[in-house]
C-alpha cells in the first residue's frame, strides 16, 4: 500500500513540477529593494537535506576523526597517529550566542556542519554574568566603580561560573562533536579586573586600560585571575562527553588572551597613567630586568651615557620654507571667524593667539587640521615641539608627525593631549628616522571635532639632546630608574629607548610561555596554543612563545562618528576588494605569516550591508589555500541566543546566521580551502627582519596595529603574495625567495586597474570568477559558465565545485553556485550611499541571483541540470538548447546541480 501510494505521489510531482518551475521563472518585482526579481532564499535551521549536492560537498568524514587530538607539524595542523593535514574552515559563536537552549544546539550543530563549518570560536564568553555570560548569575556587584567607561555591571566578583551556562556550552559542544565540529576555546577576551575582585579603581588622573589591555601581561595578581578562570574552564568535566575540555580533542585550539599586548598597550599610551600599585609593579619589573642585563649604574651608565642637558636653540618653525594653516577634508572651519572651506596656506603664526572654530557638523579629528609643513629636519637626530593650547570644552586631540611625500608615513607615534578650557602648556619629543631626507616632514594637529574651538600660542620647534641616564637614577642601592611614559620616551636617547622596547617585548614573550607553560604542565591541555592576533602582537613574539600564528582583519566594516559601535551614527564605503589588490586584506594577511608554524585567521568579514560582501569569503578561501593557511573563520555566524536562528539581516554588522549570500557561499568556500581545492603557490618568498629592527619598528611606528616587523619589512616585494607564499623567516638563513615552475597560476587578479577587478582560479575540482565578472568566462573547455549583467555593474561571484570527488570534467555530481548580493526592503540609505542608521528596513531578506550561460562542449553529452532549493534539493530539471543552458534569475536559486554522467576518461 505505501510502496503504490509512493509512486502515485511521484507521478503527480513529476506532472506538478514542470508547472511549478515555469510559474518559479517568472519575474517577480519585490518594491522596496535596489535590484529587481528578488527572492527568498532562507536555509534551513537544522541545515541542508542529506544526500543533496551541496551537504554531500561539505562531507570530509570528520566525524571519523574527531577522537583523534589536533597537533602543529611545521606548517601544517595535523591528526594525532597520523600525518593527515586538517585545515579549518571556521566560525564564532559570542556572549549569548555560547549558550543556546538544547533543541537549537541540536539544530545549529547540523546546520554548521552541513555548510561546511569544522570549527567553532566560543568568544566573549567572560565578560557577563549568566545569562550575558558563563559568571555565577549570583555574583555580587561592586558598589564601588571601577573606571572610567567600564559599564558597573561589568563590575563583579569572578569566582564562580554559572551552573546552567556551563550545561549549555557542554550540551553544544557535544553535539558539536558529535557532527564533527572542533572548537576554539578562547579565556581572556573581554573581563574587567575591578573592585569587586579587590583590584584598585582608578584615581582622577589615573587610567585603568578596559579589559585590562596590556596589564594583564605584567601585573602577577591580574595574571592569576586570568589562570583561575582558565582552570575553571579547562578542568571542567563536560557532563554530555565525560571528558574535560583540557582531556578532550574537541577542543583544537586555545587562545589565550584576545587582541592584547604588552607592546601594543603601550603602544596606546595604556600603561602611561595607572594606579599607583599597577605603576610601581612597572616600574619594579623594568629594574629588575635593568639590573640583570647590567648589575650595577656603571655599567649602565657607560651603555646609556649620563645625561647633563636638554635644550636646543631657534625656533624651526619660522624659517622661510616651513608653510602653515588649515588643511580641511571635506569640512568647515574658521580663523578668527573668517570659514575656510579648502586648503589654506596662512601666514598668521607669528600672531600671539592662534583661533580656529570647527564649523563642521561630523566628528573626525583628520577633517579639520592645523598643518605644519616642509620642515627642515635632519635624519636620525632628535627634537622637541612646544606649545600652549586650549578649547572651549573638554577634547582629546592629536598631533601627527609623518612624512610629506608620497607615503604620508609616520614616523613618531601620535601624541595626545588631553586639552581644557584652561591653557596647558605640552612638550613633545621625537626622532627622526634615518632615511628621512631634506624639507619632507610635517606635523598635523587634528581638531576636527563638531563645535570645537581651539586656541594655540608659543609653538616653538627645536633640537634636543636626548638624555640616556639622568643624575640620580641608577640600579645599585636606593637607586631606580623610572620606567617613561609613552610621550616621555623620545626625550631619551636611543640606547635607553633600544632597552625599553627590549624590555616590552621580552616581558610579552615571558607572558605567553608562562601562560602556555601552565596549560600544559599544570592543566595537561591538549589543544594547540596561540596567544592572541598578530598586530596586536607581533609574529615573531608569537613565534617565540606559541604554536601558532594568528591575526584578524576586516574589510570596508561601519566607520563610527562618535561613540564606538554607535548602531545610530555610522557610515560605510562601499569598495569591492578586487578593485583594490594593493591594500586587500590578502597583501596586509599574507605578510604576518611566519614559515614553519600554522597560520590562522580567526576572525574576518566584509561586515553588512556592503555591497560587495559577497567576494570576502570566497577571495578568502581561494588566497588562503594558495598560500597553505591553515584556518579561516567567519566573524560571526552569531553574538546572541536569538540572533542564532533568525532569517535576514537584522541590524548586525557581523552577524551572518541570517545571511542567505554568505551561507549559500559556504558549502563551495569551505570545500576549496579545507580540500585544497586551489593548489598551493610552488614559489615561496621569505623576509628575515632582525631584533634591532624589530625594536625599532616598535617605537616609531605611530598607528598602534602596526608595531609589528612584517616580510615586507624584511625585503619581500610588496605584490609577491600574487605569485608566491610569502611570510617571515625565523633566521636570517632562512630567508629566501624561489620562484614558481609552472607556466600557469591556479589564480589571477586582473582588471582592477580599470576598476573591473575579477579573480579567476582552477583547480583539480573547483573553478571560479570573483568580481565584477560580466562577460567574462569561466572556460574549462568540456563546460564554459558566462555570467550576465547583475545591479552592480556585472559584480557576481560564480563557482564551480565537484561533488563527488572528482575532477573536473569526470563524471559526477558538480555544484555551481552564483551570488551577488542580498537587502531587506525599504533600507534607509542616506543620499550619498554611506549609512541607513538604525534603518535596516523590513524582513525577510532577499537575494539577487546572476543570470549564467552554461555552454557545454560538443562531446560533453548525457547531462542533467538542477535549480536546486533553499535545503539542497532537486527542482524540476532544466531543458538544455543545443549544448546550452540558460539560467536566468527568475529561477530563484542561488545553487544549481549539474550532474554529468558520462565524463572525459
Amino acid at each position: 500500500m505505501f510502496l503504490r501510494n509512493a509512486v502515485v505521489i511521484h507521478l503527480v510531482m513529476a506532472l506538478l513540477c514542470p508547472m511549478l518551475t515555469h510559474a518559479a521563472e517568472q519575474p517577480v518585482e519585490v518594491q522596496g529593494l535596489p535590484f529587481s526579481n528578488g527572492f527568498v532564499f532562507d536555509i534551513p535551521f537544522d541545515g541542508l537535506q542529506q544526500g543533496t549536492a551541496p551537504y554531500d560537498l561539505t562531507r570530509s568524514h570528520d566525524e571519523k576523526t574527531i577522537e583523534q587530538f589536533v597537533t602543529v607539524k611545521q606548517e601544517r595542523f595535523v591528526l594525532t597517529g597520523s600525518d593527515k593535514e586538517i585545515r579549518f574552515w571556521g566560525t564564532n559563536l559570542c556572549y549569548t550566542a555560547c549558550f543556546p537552549p538544547h533543541d537549537v544546539s541540536d539544530r545549529l550543530a547540523k546546520r554548521l556542519a552541513s555548510l561546511g563549518i569544522n570549527i567553532v570560536r566560543f568568544h566573549h564568553m567572560d565578560q557577563r554574568r549568566y545569562p550575558g555570560g558563563i559568571w555565577d548569575r549570583d555574583a555580587a556587584v561592586a558598589t564601588t566603580p571601577a573606571y572610567r567607561d567600564v559599564n558597573p555591571e561589568h563590575n563583579f566578583v569572578h569566582a564562580k561560573l554559572d551552573a546552567e551556562a556551563l550545561d549549555r556550552m557542554d550540551y553544544l559542544i557535544a553535539q558539536l562533536k558529535r557532527r564533527g565540529i572542533r572548537v576554539n576555546l578562547n579565556l581572556k577576551v573581554s573581563r574587567e579586573y575591578g573592585t569587586a575582585d579587590g583590584f584598585p579603581a582608578a584615581g582622577e588622573d589615573q587610567m585603568i586600560p578596559r579589559r585590562g589591555r596590556g596589564v594583564d601581561m605584567f601585573l602577577p595578581a591580574v595574571i592569576e585571575a586570568q589562570k583561575r578562570y582558565a582552570r575553571m574552564i579547562l578542568e571542567h568535566v563536560n557532563a554530555y562527553t565525560g571528558m574535560s575540555y583540557a582531556q578532550d580533542p574537541v577542543v583544537a585550539m586555545l587562545e589565550i588572551n584576545n587582541e592584547n599586548g604588552l607592546v601594543y598597550g603601550w603602544n596606546l599610551g595604556m600603561l602611561d597613567r595607572l594606579p599607583k600599585s599597577w605603576h610601581e609593579a612597572l616600574v619594579e619589573q623594568w629594574n629588575q630586568w635593568l639590573q640583570e642585563r647590567y648589575h650595577t649604574t656603571a655599567a649602565l651608565e657607560k651603555a646609556w651615557g649620563l645625561s647633563l642637558q636638554n635644550q636646543g636653540d631657534g625656533n624651526l618653525l619660522q624659517q622661510a620654507q616651513v608653510k602653515h594653516g588649515l588643511r580641511l577634508s571635506s569640512a568647515k572651519a574658521s580663523i578668527d571667524n573668517g570659514e575656510q572651506s579648502g586648503e589654506v596656506e596662512s601666514a598668521d603664526e607669528n600672531r600671539d593667539v592662534m583661533r580656529i572654530l570647527v564649523e563642521d557638523k561630523k566628528m573626525s579629528d583628520w577633517r579639520v587640521r592645523y598643518r605644519w609643513t616642509n620642515l627642515e629636519l635632519t635624519a636620525a637626530e632628535s627634537y622637541v615641539l612646544r606649545l600652549s593650547i586650549r578649547a572651549n570644552r573638554q577634547q582629546k586631540l592629536r598631533l601627527t608627525f609623518r612624512r610629506s611625500d608620497d607615503s604620508r608615513k609616520t614616523f613618531r607615534p601620535s601624541h595626545y593631549m588631553d586639552v581644557s578650557e584652561q591653557w596647558q602648556a605640552f612638550e613633545i619629543p621625537f626622532t627622526t628616522p634615518t632615511d628621512l631626507l631634506g624639507n619632507t616632514s610635517q606635523i598635523l594637529l587634528g581638531m576636527g571635532y563638531a563645535g570645537l574651538a581651539v586656541e594655540f600660542r608659543d609653538v616653538l620647534l627645536q633640537p634636543s639632546r636626548p638624555t640616556g641616564l639622568m643624575h640620580g637614577e641608577g640600579i645599585d642601592e636606593n637607586q631606580q630608574v623610572p620606567w617613561p611614559n609613552k610621550s616621555d620616551l623620545a626625550a631619551r636617547n636611543s640606547a635607553f629607548q633600544t632597552d625599553a622596547m627590549a624590555f616590552l617585548r621580552e616581558s610579552e614573550i615571558d607572558y605567553w610561555l608562562q601562560m602556555k607553560r601552565f596549560l600544559r604542565d599544570e592543566l595537561g591541555c591538549k589543544a594547540t596554543v596561540t596567544g592572541t592576533a598578530a598586530g596586536h602582537t607581533t609574529p615573531q613574539i608569537a613565534a617565540a612563545s606559541v604554536d601558532f600564528v594568528d591575526t584578524h582583519r576586516y574589510w570596508g566594516g561601519p566607520k563610527f562618528e562618535r561613540s564606538r559601535y554607535n548602531r545610530s551614527q555610522w557610515t560605510m564605503k562601499h569598495l569591492a576588494m578586487v578593485n583594490h589588490p594593493a591594500t586587500s586584506t590578502i597583501a596586509r594577511m599574507s605578510t604576518r605569516r611566519v614559515f614553519g608554524m600554522p597560520f590562522t585567521i580567526t576572525e574576518y568579514n566584509h561586515p553588512q550591508p556592503q555591497d560587495y560582501a559577497a567576494e570576502g569569503f570566497p577571495i578568502m578561501a581561494v588566497w588562503g589555500a594558495y598560500q597553505g593557511w591553515q584556518g579561516i573563520f567567519q566573524f560571526a555566524y552569531s553574538h546572541n541566543r536569538q540572533s542564532i536562528e533568525q532569517h535576514g539581516l537584522s541590524g548586525s554588522f557581523f552577524d551572518l546566521s541570517g545571511n542567505p549570500v554568505q551561507l549559500a557561499l559556504m558549502p563551495a568556500c569551505s570545500t576549496i580551502f579545507r580540500q585544497g581545492a586551489v593548489a598551493k603557490a610552488q614559489g615561496q618568498q621569505a623576509g628575515f627582519v632582525s631584533l634591532e629592527d624589530q625594536l625599532a619598528g616598535q617605537l616609531v611606528r605611530g598607528f598602534p596595529r602596526l608595531v609589528e616587523a612584517v616580510a615586507y619589512d624584511g625585503g619581500v616585494a610588496d605584490n609577491a603574495w600574487m605569485t608566491s607564499a610569502i611570510g617571515l623567516a625565523r633566521t636570517p638563513q632562512q630567508a629566501n625567495g624561489t620562484s614558481s615552475t609552472s607556466m600557469q597560476q591556479p589564480v589571477t587578479w586582473t582588471g582592477h586597474d580599470q576598476q573591473a577587478g575579477r579573480i579567476c582560479f582552477t583547480g583539480d575540482q573547483a573553478a571560479g570568477l570573483i568580481g565584477f565578472v560580466k562577460d567574462h568566462p569561466l572556460d574549462l573547455g568540456w563546460i564554459k559558465l558566462v555570467p550576465g549583467n547583475a545591479s552592480l555593474n556585472g559584480f557576481a561571484v560564480v563557482m564551480i565545485n565537484a561533488v563527488d570527488g572528482q575532477k573536473l570534467g569526470r563524471a559526477g555530481r558538480y555544484l555551481i553556485t552564483a551570488v551577488t548580493r542580498c537587502a531587506n526592503r525599504d533600507m534607509g540609505w542616506d543620499d550619498q550611499h554611506t549609512t541607513l542608521g538604525t534603518n535596516w528596513g523590513s524582513l525577510p531578506t532577499y537575494a539577487e541571483a546572476v543570470p549564467l550561460q552554461v555552454k557545454l562542449s560538443p562531446q560533453t553529452a548525457d547531462v542533467q541540470l538542477y535549480p536546486l532549493n533553499a535545503n539542497g534539493s532537486r527542482r524540476a530539471m532544466v531543458v538544455m538548447k543545443q549544448q546550452q543552458y540558460e539560467l536566468q534569475t527568475g529561477m530563484h536559486t542561488l545553487w544549481y546541480e549539474l550532474v554529468l554522467n558520462t565524463g572525459k576518461p
